[in-house]
């Protein structure tokens, strides 16, 4: 099927906004944006709602979605289209369990990425779906954790407007997943950048050994992860860093420095 009518629309969910396109098109990519639920005109400037992350309901997260959705609509059909989502990894627990995993079921896996949420997160592991992926070294697993109300909500909307959900991903996986190939062998370091907040990752042979996550300094975030694994900073072949959005703030030039949108090398 030609790819001009195999279009699917495209969500990044943040803390404080969503954000929206349709792609491909015959214009390219038509992004929208909205915040805390409000509504507004294409073509729109980034908006941000003012409330903490704790005061955004799923309500308000239904209302932004919906305004989104209208918004690409409004220029192009949505129905029956695939529906893709990104979500900002400060809304996502993430984190790394070692292990030989090389020959464990994913019924097994599952348990030991369920084990290891409900032991850091107690109580308030019974609300998140619990997703992983086994490294390239078998030793190593990639867990996240995602709300299932907000999932729920994600769900809802598709189906309001005729979509159906082929994904919902934290942003640090996606990125992972599209750009690992820029990595090289041996001991990396993995990042991802959305505003003040970041991801980073140890990373061996292709695979995720160690992740930590935190705002302010890049480079102190990361020579603190490579510390506490008993690294230095020159022991990593390669610093990548996929910035998710445009910073006036430079970063070392030990970086290479990648937009999440380009194509894998």
């Amino acid at each position: 099927m030609s790819r001009l009518w195999s279009k699917s629309v495209r969500l990044h969910v943040g803390p404080h906004a969503v954000c929206g396109r349709l792609e491909p098109s015959w214009l390219g990519a038509l992004w929208s944006t909205v915040a805390g639920g409000g509504t507004n005109e294409l073509p729109v400037p980034r908006a941000e709602i003012t409330e903490p992350r704790s005061d955004l309901s799923n309500e308000a997260l239904a209302r932004a979605v919906d305004a989104v959705l209208r918004q690409i609509a409004s220029t192009a059909s949505v129905q029956r289209k695939s529906l893709h989502v990104e979500l900002a990894d400060a809304l996502v627990h993430l984190d790394v369990v070692a292990g030989d995993f090389a020959g464990d079921s994913d019924r097994q896996l599952q348990a030991v990425a369920v084990a290891c949420v409900s032991e850091l997160l107690g109580d308030a592991a019974d609300g998140r779906e619990v997703r992983w992926q086994l490294q390239a070294d078998g030793k190593h697993l990639l867990i996240g954790a995602i709300d299932r109300a907000q999932l729920g909500v994600l769900a809802d909307a598709a189906a309001r407007h005729g979509l159906s959900i082929g994904s919902v991903q934290p942003d640090f996986c996606m990125q992972w997943n599209h750009h690992a190939g820029a990595v090289r062998r041996g001991a990396a370091v993995f990042a991802v950048a959305d505003g003040h907040d970041a991801v980073v990752a140890c990373v061996a042979n292709g695979a995720v050994t160690g992740l930590s996550r935190g705002a302010g300094g890049l480079d102190k975030l990361v020579d603190r992860l490579l510390a506490s694994i008993g690294l230095e900073a020159t022991d990593a072949a390669t610093f990548v860093l996929v910035n998710q959005t445009v910073s006036d703030k430079p970063v070392s030039t030990r970086w290479t420095v990648l937009n999440p949108e380009a194509r894998p090398q």
